[in-house]
């Protein structure tokens, strides 16, 4: 048999697919001279980075076909590994799987909460749980320290309540929430003026008697508490904005006022103690529950016979404690019912028994439209159109549960004088009043318009 030639058999084959491989590898349109990362010349109307962006430099520039950046990956070796792996058969190694998608962050807030009675074993483990003690104060008025917690992040108010009452059951758990000041501004029509009370006019009245007073700053330079006897104290927590001063001035002046016309106070001749737990929000004026009992304490522990609280929000625990340990050493809490209309909830503190709730009537006696209304009421007094004096010294007119009630807490400051008893003081008050709606006590006006029971 014959055999072939040498000549006759077919050339090998591998060197020359590699060697198209290495072509092929290596082939394809150059890259542009601005694929890199500086920026082009004419940045501000494309970009050089991409695929599709068209530029001065390459091909494209030129008025060829734009084919788009070279496809290699820049490492020639493995460019060529590739290409000869599909031409013999063997893949590319999967690409790798994709991450996981990282969580979104928590948009919600951690729960701010106000605790009394909390013990050194409960707090540590509360903390080990995640919980914040953000703030605490000693208080005279309820048991053990006061705290503010900041809960675990992510967790709502419900939940980090029923946690922290799983730790430490005996303890007083609230939601550390706002009080506001009860007052909104009014249309000039229908005024009236303190005289609507047969209000004596005594320069000295409640001389040598002691009132307090919760509320926002108060303008201490303003001409109408010129001369007045005037202490101002502040429990407002660390980092907070210092809060206003229109509602703390004018409620000021309405008590202890010296100048005349609006200025002039229902006992100027008294010593105002003012706490302010006030802070400045965006939305305005607040004060937590955690500031507030401290403002409560400190008036307490000051011996004020009355204190002002011009202010409404929603019912807490810890705040309930407080103002009914005030209570029991015979101080009268004297609260606005709120803003919030006829059949709005209730509003606290007013609502709770220990305070002493007043609403505002207008110059006719007819009840402020947007007054809190309920079985709580006790007294009616001034407050729908009222002129009183604006942080600036000018007068401005005002609405609100949160002016009438220095009126009552007036009266009951000269009636418990008297009377030496604070019980006997309501009680003289209640006899006093002009009523305003059916006979006896009622849900409108209380027990009517207040009038002073005890002149100057």
């Amino acid at each position: 048999m014959m055999q072939r030639s040498r000549e006759a058999l077919p050339p090998p084959r591998a060197p020359l697919v590699l060697a198209i491989a290495f072509v092929v590898a290596l082939g394809g349109p150059a890259a542009r001279a601005d694929d890199d990362d500086s920026p082009s010349s004419d940045s501000s109307s494309s970009s050089s980075n991409s695929p599709n962006a068209s530029s001065s430099g390459g091909e494209g520039g030129r008025g060829g076909i734009d084919l788009g950046p070279n496809p290699g990956s820049g490492n020639v070796l493995a460019d060529l590994r590739s290409v000869a792996g599909l031409i013999f058969g063997q893949r590319p190694a999967p690409p790798p799987p994709p991450l996981p998608p990282t969580p979104a962050p928590s948009n919600q807030a951690s729960a701010d909460l106000v605790v009394a009675g909390l013990t050194d074993a409960q707090r540590r483990a509360a903390e080990v749980q995640g919980f914040t003690v953000v703030a605490e104060r000693a208080n005279g008025l309820v048991r053990g320290r006061v705290m503010r917690l900041r809960g675990p992040a992510g967790m709502t108010t419900a939940t980090a309540t029923a946690q922290l009452r799983a730790i430490a059951p005996g303890a007083r758990i609230a939601p550390n929430t706002l009080y506001r000041p009860s007052a909104l501004p009014c249309a000039a029509s229908g005024c009236t003026h303190l005289a609507q009370v047969n209000w004596p006019e005594a320069p000295r009245c409640g001389d040598g008697l002691r009132i307090g007073l919760v509320d926002t700053r108060i303008n201490s330079a303003n001409p109408a508490l010129a001369g007045a006897a005037l202490r101002a104290e502040t429990t407002r927590s660390r980092g907070y904005r210092a809060s206003s001063t229109a509602h703390g001035t004018a409620v000021a002046a309405l008590l202890v006022g010296k100048g005349p016309g609006v200025a002039r106070g229902l006992v100027p001749g008294a010593t105002l103690i003012a706490a302010d737990p006030f802070h400045l929000r965006s939305d305005g004026d607040a004060a937590d529950a955690f500031d507030l009992v401290a403002a409560i304490d400190l008036l307490a522990a000051r011996d004020v016979a009355v204190i002002n609280l011009s202010l409404a929000g929603p019912a807490n625990a810890v705040l309930d404690d407080a103002g009914a340990a005030a209570a029991a050493r015979g101080i009268l809490l004297v609260a606005a019912a709120g803003n919030g209309g006829p059949r709005a909830p209730v509003a606290y503190p007013a609502a709770y028994p220990w305070a002493i709730a007043v609403t505002a009537v207008d110059a006719r006696g007819e009840i402020y439209t947007r007054a809190v209304r309920g079985g709580h009421i006790a007294f009616a007094a001034p407050g729908v159109g009222l002129p009183v004096v604006g942080a600036n010294g000018a007068a401005a007119l005002r609405s609100g549960t949160s002016f009438a009630t220095p009126f009552v807490s007036a009266a009951l400051l000269l009636g418990e004088a008297e009377d030496g008893d604070p019980a006997a003081a309501v009680r003289r008050l209640a006899g006093a009043a002009r009523d305003l709606g059916p006979p006896g006590r009622d849900p409108v006006f209380g027990w009517g318009l207040v009038q002073p029971a005890k002149g100057c």
